[in-house]
């Protein structure tokens, strides 16, 4: 009888953790299946499916970004913050990647800027919106076609979907893991 207790103790406390590891390693699968619901939403719980609907709303395939620096005006001042941890000045907000890649969000405009580690000019972001969810296009420069949809449904929460639709990557807090769970990104802030 005490053998019995026991193994029903230790079966039900690996549970959780079985689950916990199926899950992570099958964000996409379950995905597609609509199973896998995030919390965070303004009016109702998202699912994948669902985000990705609205993510695909009014999109832009292509977008003029001639007018775009081709190389960031801020380079020398963003490294130097680079080495000190600092992330904000008065007039931008500056993310970092660990690949040496960063994005730079100016407060007075809804585009973000992405640049790789030596300051060319990669990627546009247009913000949509303020609020949440939050919708952003994101466009390769200098050829100015749509390369990803991200979507948030929290300052700390989102997806990013390939034009195509595909599930791109999923993000929550500081990391973000590709379609079959994997972690693809660390990123230095969880703001999204």
């Amino acid at each position: 009888m005490k053998k019995l207790i026991l193994f029903l103790i230790l079966f039900i406390a690996f549970i959780p953790l079985t689950l916990a590891e199926e899950t992570n390693n099958n964000i996409e699968t379950e995905a597609n299946k609509g199973t896998l619901v995030l919390k965070g939403c303004v009016t109702t719980q998202c699912k994948i499916d669902a985000a990705r609907e609205e993510a695909f709303v009014k999109v832009e395939y292509s977008k003029d970004l001639s007018w775009a620096p081709s190389i960031d005006p801020y380079f020398k001042e963003n490294q130097i913050a680079k080495k000190t941890g600092t992330k904000t000045f008065k007039n931008r907000l500056v993310t970092f990647f660990g690949d040496g890649g960063y994005c730079v969000k100016e407060f007075s405009s809804v585009n973000t800027f992405c640049f790789d580690k030596g300051g060319a000019l990669e990627e546009v972001h247009y913000d949509l919106n303020d609020g949440y969810p939050k919708k952003i296009f994101m466009y390769n420069y200098p050829a100015s076609n749509l390369e990803s949809i991200g979507y948030s449904i929290s300052p700390s929460e989102g997806f990013v979907f390939m034009p195509n639709g595909i599930l791109k990557q999923y993000c929550k807090g500081r990391v973000c893991f590709d379609q079959k769970g994997s972690v693809n990104n660390i990123r230095d802030s969880i703001e999204f």
